[in-house]
């Protein structure tokens, strides 16, 4: 399952690398694009069949999608920006998908309606990220410092790490409610 992430402000181009090395699993391909304050960014698996890359630039407009479309398209970024211009009630499939407007200067962002393709988003110190996994943003040191200041404790892993921290937990307090004999009423 591909991804895609990048910002609007002023941040280093090294940030969009490492928002895409986190979800590293999720492709062996890389493509970025960029534009004076924005950047964008898309992780795929390249021999995957049907699999496009979802950066398309046309002219002053940059576009990242991942997922897919209804009906299917050759390029979904390509795909979004036509549906969006044209018949954007009618977007319908799996996709979370970023299009920059440079002569606007607005980004827009959309995501498949049912949530099938997440998308989360934030601002730091006057920058708006947005990403496919929540751990794209987390793994910028200033951004997990902010949330642990506010006594929040960001940390990142895969299913299985989560899934022991969960047993352990369950087991450390199974020990507590016994040993303090609690009794749910």
């Amino acid at each position: 399952m591909s991804g895609i992430c990048g910002w609007v402000g002023e941040a280093d181009r090294p940030v969009l690398d490492a928002m895409l090395a986190a979800i590293d699993y999720r492709g062996d391909s890389i493509d970025t694009a960029h534009a004076p304050g924005v950047a964008l960014g898309y992780r795929w698996w390249k021999a995957r069949p049907g699999k496009s890359p979802g950066i398309h630039r046309e002219g002053s407009q940059l576009v990242a999608c991942a997922g897919t479309f209804a009906p299917s398209a050759d390029s979904p970024a390509a795909a979004f920006v036509s549906k969006l211009t044209s018949d954007h009630k009618n977007l319908d499939g799996a996709f979370a998908a970023a299009w920059w407007d440079g002569d606007r200067r607005r980004l827009t962002l959309a995501r498949d309606p049912f949530g099938v393709r997440s998308l989360y988003y934030t601002t730091h110190r006057g920058v708006f990220y947005f990403a496919s996994e929540i751990k794209q943003l987390l793994g910028q040191a200033e951004m997990t410092s902010a949330l642990n200041a506010q006594g929040l404790d960001a940390a990142t892993g895969t299913p299985q790490s989560f899934d022991q921290f969960i047993r352990a937990e369950i087991d450390k307090w199974r020990k507590v409610v016994q040993a303090a004999n609690i009794k749910v009423e």
